[in-house]
């Protein structure tokens, strides 16, 4: 464990239920973890891991796009500080590749990644809306609030929306059949 980095841990709460585990580095730097990350993003505990691997081979169905825009992809290990449970590592990645993964899952249309990415930007401008304009900042529960509102909102429409296709292709099956 000697090329192992102590880090601080604390649990990243954007609202109730939409969490990952964030670490902090002796030199500032924040790292969030693997599996956190692919669960936030609606995907398997192991698909971070994997996708990484997709890229560092240039064999991932995704590793073109993410090369290009700019996931290194370069996990790394940290020893958590003060954990109740003794010594305990936890792979991370970069506050960037993680941007770049929920960028990817929207992509692909995952509803988790389309929520949290519209979550992030409502309340990012709000912020940058209020700073302009001369006033205070949003605090952390009104940051919350607005997040979860605007993440449980884009869930609602894209279920509706998968309803509605649903429904479209059922008729058009049916009207297709009909005719046969």
């Amino acid at each position: 464990m000697n090329n192992i980095i102590r880090a601080e841990r604390a649990t990243v709460k954007f609202c109730e239920g939409v969490e990952v585990d964030g670490y902090r580095l002796p030199s500032g730097e924040f790292r969030v973890g693997k599996v956190g990350s692919a669960r936030a993003l609606g995907y398997g505990k192991d698909w971070v891991t994997r996708t990484i691997n997709g890229v560092a081979s240039g064999k991932g169905k995704d590793a073109e796009t993410l090369i290009k825009w700019g996931f290194n992809g370069v996990a790394s290990s940290v020893e958590v500080l003060g954990s109740a449970r003794g010594t305990t590592v936890a792979d991370t990645i970069s506050l960037q590749d993680f941007r770049q993964l929920i960028r990817l899952a929207a992509k692909r249309g995952k509803p988790e990644a389309e929520a949290l990415l519209d979550a992030l930007l409502d309340v990012g401008l709000e912020d940058w809306f209020r700073l302009a304009f001369g006033q205070e900042q949003l605090t952390l529960e009104e940051k919350r609030d607005k997040f979860y509102k605007a993440y449980a909102a884009t869930i609602n429409w894209l279920a509706e929306d998968r309803r509605e296709w649903a429904l479209i292709e059922e008729q058009e099956l049916f009207l297709a059949g009909s005719w046969a």
